[in-house]
């Protein structure tokens, strides 16, 4: 595997509104939403890996690893490709630029999802389609894919 680092943007979403339309028999609503992602928002820098060991090179304060759901999402994509691509792991930084949390405006603001971002990028222009059908809902939310 070629260790070439690339660097992502995860960028941050408006949500332009934001309905609950019903509930599902499993106890979860279904929604409907509009949001425009932004030019504006976190960054992810990956380095490939032959080990498949899946780092986060700048953990976040009070977030063990196995909670990081930018750490699950990669561990997620990586467990359901198919087996000769057991082997590939990736080191990890974030760039936090949107706070977490947000506050004031922010609220209206969510961030694009690192570990949705993260999910998406670690996959090969070929395992796209395969990715896509992976389910990661940490907070029951969405995972969207450009």
């Amino acid at each position: 595997m070629m260790s070439t680092t690339r660097v992502w943007p995860a960028p941050a979403k408006l949500n332009l509104f934001l309905y609950i339309t019903g509930r599902r028999p499993d106890g979860y609503h279904n929604l409907q939403t509009l949001f425009q992602f932004l030019d504006y928002g976190d960054r992810l820098t990956i380095t490939p890996r032959n080990d498949g060991q899946i780092n986060l090179l700048t953990p976040i304060d009070g977030v063990p690893n196995e909670q990081n759901l930018i750490i699950r999402a990669a561990k997620l994509l990586r467990d359901n490709l198919p087996e000769r691509f057991s082997h590939c792991g990736a080191d990890i930084a974030l760039e936090k630029i949107i706070p977490m949390g947000g506050r004031s405006w922010w609220r209206f603001v969510r961030c694009g999802n690192s570990a949705s971002s993260t999910q998406y990028i670690m996959a090969s222009q070929s395992q796209r389609q395969r990715a896509g059908k992976v389910r990661f809902n940490p907070r029951r939310g969405c995972t969207y894919f450009c």
